[in-house]
């Protein structure tokens, strides 16, 4: 911005267009241009998700959140947004698991194919939300990059240096540091179950697709956030598919009114189905790796 609007002269126009910090050691790599990638799809374990449909009813997405937000763990620490999407009560979530050949990496903008349904087909901002979780199990910790929400949702840091600045001052040097948890979201995408067969342009979004049947399966692609990602061994994937994320969007302004305004539960209660064989999760690999 100092640059291009001001004419600050920076260098920036010489810096690397992709900077990608490693999620193993926090080492940085850089390239000119974001490379090439290749999709492959990948099936979930059908024995740890054996049905053939997933309903799923968002009734309880308010008070399931608004309880979670207060909770700690059996150590007092405050529960993290990662852990959140894995602890969804009964029937507001689904989960698929993944496992991967050892220090898989995820390159590009992973895809999610999937065919839905929904009895509210009268409805608007039907959201549909899609997380994928790295996870050992629900009770292992590791080490990885997670926010904190006792630091404003900040990545804790610490100082390793120091730079004398004439023209600025001192200058503090950081690093981000890891922190235990058992969950980290990597990528995450969403879409509305009213728009089915639209695409990666988010304008397509604006225009309204031709009215849906009730009960009626139709194709969707949700396209999550472009992320470099490696699997460390002994870690699977979690995708998990839910209803609206209170912690990314509340679908009304006045949600905060709306327990007093009586309208909590029913504003953002809709009910949609997956259709499991359809679910196809198709990931990105950089080319020629």
């Amino acid at each position: 911005l100092s640059h291009y609007l001001y004419g600050v002269d920076n260098g920036i126009e010489n810096m690397p267009q992709v900077t990608v910090q490693s999620n193993i050691d926090g080492t940085f790599r850089t390239s000119d241009k974001w490379r090439d990638f290749d999709y492959n799809s990948y099936g979930f374990d059908k024995t740890l998700t054996p049905k053939d449909v997933s309903s799923i009813d968002t009734s309880d997405i308010a008070g399931y959140y608004d309880n979670y937000i207060n909770s700690t763990d059996e150590f007092g620490r405050a529960l993290t947004s990662d852990d959140y999407y894995l602890n969804l009560s009964e029937g507001t979530g689904e989960c698929y698991y993944y496992t991967f050949p050892d220090n898989f990496t995820i390159y590009g903008v992973p895809e999610l194919h999937i065919k839905m349904s929904t009895e509210n087909a009268d409805l608007d901002g039907l959201m549909i939300s899609a997380m994928l979780i790295d996870t050992i199990d629900d009770k292992t910790s590791f080490k990885a990059y997670v926010t904190k929400k006792r630091l404003y949702d900040c990545l804790p840091y610490t100082t390793v240096d120091m730079i004398d600045d004439p023209s600025l001052g001192g200058i503090s040097v950081k690093e981000f540091v890891k922190s235990n948890t058992t969950a980290k979201l990597l990528s995450f995408g969403y879409t509305d179950l009213q728009n089915y067969g639209c695409g990666y342009d988010s304008c397509e979004y604006t225009t309204k697709t031709e009215a849906m049947n009730n009960g009626e399966y139709y194709d969707y692609t949700i396209y999550l956030q472009p992320t470099v990602y490696t699997v460390e061994p002994g870690h699977s994937l979690v995708l998990v598919i839910t209803g609206w994320d209170p912690y990314r969007a509340f679908l009304d302004e006045d949600y905060d009114r709306l327990e007093e305004l009586d309208l909590k539960e029913s504003r953002f209660t809709y009910k949609f189905n997956i259709d499991n064989s359809s679910v196809d999760l198709r990931l990105p690999t950089a080319s020629g790796e």
